[in-house]
């Protein structure tokens, strides 16, 4: 029996034909969403949305490590669903830059399906009548019986608010996992790890 031995060429990308080139570049570009996918890849995307969030609610500290601190993301999907799920309050001290008014205690998101349910919950008004107990009615000057300064058009401003900062979040997702896949990225990929390829723009493993 005898052993035969062949010797492959192969090249950096720099010296490969411009065919070759762009295959080598379509071949590590479907890799990155593909193969090599892993959860690195997904904690930076959760990460870039985390920010975006922290930076549209004005979080504490948020452009120096993008947390919003009582807020969390419990689900996204940034292909077939197109969705972000949080989970959490918002409030004045950890979302500043929403458009908060008089009477309005906190915001609670809730984790749906394939979404996040809103709902904008009032400062609880005290009682002022000298008997307060549940079977007593109200008197006529009691603050529990006064109207709400909150209104509709308050309520959905500041839903629009939070929806819109959840629309960016996921976008800039998006974006990240586009970037994960473009050209410039497969690029870099390419001359920091010093890879090699065939002559025809195939991955050279040894």
């Amino acid at each position: 029996m005898r052993e035969i031995v062949t010797t492959v060429r192969v090249y950096p990308y720099a010296e490969l034909s411009p065919k070759a080139q762009a295959r080598a570049l379509e071949d590590i570009q479907s890799r990155m969403l593909g193969g090599w996918w892993d959860q690195n890849d997904i904690d930076d995307i959760g990460e870039v949305m985390r920010h975006q969030l922290a930076e549209d609610f004005r979080s504490p500290e948020w452009d120096l490590n993008g947390v919003t601190d009582g807020v969390t993301i419990a689900e996204w999907d940034l292909d077939r669903g197109q969705y972000l799920v949080v989970a959490g309050t918002l409030t004045r001290a950890n979302a500043p830059a929403l458009p908060w008014v008089v009477g309005v205690d906190f915001i609670a998101l809730t984790a749906g399906r394939y979404g996040t349910d809103i709902e904008v919950v009032d400062v609880e008004i005290e009682c002022t009548c000298v008997d307060d107990s549940w079977t007593s009615p109200h008197e006529a000057g009691c603050n529990v019986r006064a109207d709400s300064p909150v209104t509709d058009d308050h309520r959905r401003a500041l839903k629009a608010a939070v929806v819109d900062a959840l629309h960016k979040a996921w976008k800039a997702g998006e974006a990240e996992m586009e970037y994960k896949g473009s050209e410039e990225n497969a690029l870099q990929y390419i001359e920091g790890n010093e890879r090699e390829f065939t002559e025809d723009g195939k991955l050279y493993t040894r």
